[in-house]
């Protein structure tokens, strides 16, 4: 027992990083968000739907999932915030996946739409771009300054912008780490990126379109904070 104690406590002491979390076979007691961030600004989003009122809804929904399920806090002043968060509302579309044998509608399916910019106003880095992991290439396919929407089948003017050329990946140097030679992305415009959620209602079972909202901002508000985690 007292050379198992040891190890265990070895094991322990060689895994503690220097911010005092444990780090043992991968996993970690580091928290998913970085904890550098500690407000942000949150405006009401923009709606451009049919179905008026939704984004008052997802906002209230999103203060409760960011209090919630983040250590952030929101805050009504944008010269203090460290983060905005902005977004709009693009698309909320019903379809029937499943009817009765009365042709009536068995369940419907909601999809809702949002475009998502998440913005360090400290630096004015776009936090909700995607990271690039090492040793993958540069994109090709960013939209150049001066895009709007990403919605496919938008037309959107913008300028001409010459391709990127792939660089090769540099040999590693011997008894050293590979060495990747392409720099990194630039701040850049703040792009957006788009976020989908769907849910289903049952009219069988008396819920209405309403349950379908209802159910469809609460699991939006859920997948935007999954968005503010670290990236593994």
């Amino acid at each position: 027992m007292t050379r198992l104690t040891l190890l265990v406590a070895a094991l322990l002491a060689c895994s503690c990083a220097g911010d005092g979390h444990l780090c043992l076979l991968g996993y970690t007691t580091q928290p998913n968000y970085d904890t550098n961030i500690r407000t942000i600004y949150l405006p009401i989003f923009e709606n451009i739907t049919y179905y008026r009122g939704m984004e008052f809804d997802l906002h209230k929904a999103l203060q409760n999932a960011i209090h919630t399920r983040t250590p952030y806090r929101i805050t009504s002043n944008r010269a203090g915030a460290d983060t905005e968060l902005t977004g709009k509302i693009v698309n909320f579309l019903r379809g029937v996946p499943l009817i009765n044998p009365n042709n009536s509608p068995r369940s419907i399916e909601t999809t809702l739409t949002v475009e998502l910019v998440w913005t360090d106003l400290r630096t004015g880095e776009v936090l909700s771009r995607r990271q690039r992991r090492p040793g993958e290439p540069v994109p090709l396919d960013l939209p150049p300054p001066g895009a709007g929407s990403i919605l496919p089948g938008v037309a959107v003017p913008t300028a001409p912008v010459s391709p990127t050329p792939f660089v090769q990946d540099a040999a590693p140097e011997a008894g050293g780490p590979a060495i990747d030679p392409r720099p990194p992305l630039p701040p850049g415009p703040a792009v957006p990126i788009l976020i989908n959620a769907t849910t289903t209602y049952h009219p069988e079972l008396a819920e209405s379109l309403t349950t379908g909202q209802v159910r469809t901002i609460d699991k939006m508000a859920v997948q935007i904070t999954n968005m503010m985690q670290s990236p593994w």
